[in-house]
């Protein structure tokens, strides 16, 4: 697949066959008696090690679609669940003694979770506290905060429903499992941002680490585009003159100069204000832009299909200056 995306060179066309790519995956292993779950995972790995290979324009189209994707899946899992609770409680008696085992289970599956995190992390508080080091220290308000992500979702449900049919309490067992995805939905799920907005979650320490490793990541980037323009210098095309290498070499040099300024005027200032103006001004140019082509097509001056590859490359702009945000 991989080698078929790099020779087809349609965007509409390679993103159509990555998302073919986990159902061929799966039906070939399957065929081969494997497992079809780990063979789909594979290929996501090995796809996904090789995406920088692809065109930049796939890679866009791509990440959308699985985007979409993503949210119709959701979707489609939390309407199964709904539907199917009625087929869940349809022959089942429920009763007093229902409410109560089922309100026990859902206390009990929220707080095993606190109980196990704070345990696991109290081990190496003690062990901290007798001279033992340990990296990845939290704090105690992050570990509130990893305990109350416990929801459930479908993947109770499915462990449930695969409880074969004999098995006596069977009914019992989907009707507990569906209370618990949806219980424990309905109360932590709303609740999290509340308790991370409560807690004040902030961890100046690790935004640093981020920033510094995005500095790094830009210097290796710059290093190499540095090498490639050098290289460019010493072995120009066939026919090119001195005047436009030396034009071509003082448009990068201004280009640098200006990414230097600002990089160093943000660590300055605390802010990155001469960047912000400048995304904050391209953004208006671009929005001017689209709407002079907008006006130009309603008055006839150019046709639409012009406008529309004209206003997709601003749209690839714009994407592109998105992207560059730290």
């Amino acid at each position: 697949m991989h080698w078929l995306r790099t020779r087809l060179r349609e965007s509409a066309l390679e993103t159509a066959l990555g998302i073919i790519v986990p159902f061929a995956a799966y039906l070939l292993a399957e065929e081969l008696h494997a497992s079809g779950v780990l063979s789909v995972v594979m290929a996501g790995f090995v796809l996904g090690s090789k995406d920088s290979t692809a065109g930049f324009a796939t890679r866009l189209q791509a990440r959308e679609v699985w985007k979409s994707l993503d949210t119709l899946l959701e979707a489609f899992v939390f309407a199964y669940m709904g539907l199917q609770c009625r087929f869940v409680f349809a022959d089942l008696h429920v009763s007093w003694l229902f409410a109560l085992q089922a309100l026990t289970i859902l206390l009990v599956v929220i707080l095993v979770r606190p109980v196990w995190v704070f345990f696991t992390y109290g081990r190496k508080w003690v062990l901290a506290r007798i001279g033992v080091p340990y990296r990845n220290r939290l704090p105690w308000q992050h570990l509130v905060v990893i305990s109350w992500t416990g929801m459930r979702g479908v993947v109770t449900l499915a462990a449930a429903a695969g409880v074969p049919a004999d098995v006596p309490g069977r009914d019992l067992i989907q009707a507990l499992a569906f209370i618990v995805a949806v219980g424990t939905l309905l109360i932590q799920g709303p609740t999290l941002p509340w308790v991370i907005r409560r807690l004040k979650i902030s961890n100046e320490a690790e935004q640093a680490e981020d920033a510094e490793a995005m500095r790094q990541a830009r210097t290796v980037a710059a290093a190499s585009a540095k090498d490639t323009v050098t290289a460019f210098y010493k072995s120009p095309p066939p026919g090119v003159s001195p005047a436009l290498l030396d034009g071509l070499r003082r448009h990068y040099t201004a280009v640098a100069e200006a990414r230097r300024s600002a990089d160093a005027e943000m660590d300055e200032a605390g802010a990155p204000s001469l960047r912000e103006m400048a995304r904050t001004l391209r953004r208006e140019i671009l929005a001017a832009q689209r709407e002079a082509l907008t006006d130009a097509v309603a008055r006839g001056d150019i046709d639409e299909g012009t406008a529309r590859r004209e206003l997709e490359r601003l749209d690839y702009e714009e994407a592109a200056a998105a992207a560059a945000q730290p």
